[in-house]
């Protein structure tokens, strides 16, 4: 089960950030075919944001509501969340940005494979400059 993120203090927000730091570093030295083997394994997703929200006039007391908020065709949706879907929402919303994370990398590796492989052929093309007749001189 799944929290929902709610940036309380500063410590849990460097907490997170450090959470994140040691997850791209653990699959930083992955090959294209690994990151594509997780980007397949992540069973939900959602793209939104998780928004937690009280009516105005009620106690501080009352129940907290929620709502997830997503752009989509140009126009921003919100749709009400119900507390018993928070934990799958939650879920769906981690996979979404683990998503977008493993594709970022498998795109900076692919493009780095690219350059590299586009560098090689532009070294096999050029040939160093040679003549095929001995230089005149000039001063006879």
């Amino acid at each position: 089960m799944t929290k929902m993120l709610v940036f309380d203090d500063f410590s849990y927000f460097l907490e997170l950030m450090s959470l994140a730091c040691e997850r791209l570093m653990k699959t930083s030295d992955l090959s294209p075919a690994e990151i594509l083997a997780q980007m397949a394994q992540i069973q939900s997703m959602e793209r939104g944001k998780l928004s937690s929200y009280r009516r105005a006039g009620r106690p501080k007391g009352s129940d907290t509501y929620f709502r997830l908020q997503s752009w989509q065709d140009g126009k921003n949706h919100t749709r009400h969340v119900r507390p018993e879907e928070l934990p799958a929402l939650q879920a769906a919303l981690d996979g979404y940005a683990r998503f977008c994370e493993l594709s970022e990398q498998y795109v900076g590796l692919m493009v780095e494979r690219t350059r590299v492989r586009l560098d090689d052929d532009i070294k096999k093309k050029i040939r160093p400059y040679s003549r095929s007749s001995p230089r005149k001189s000039s001063g006879s």
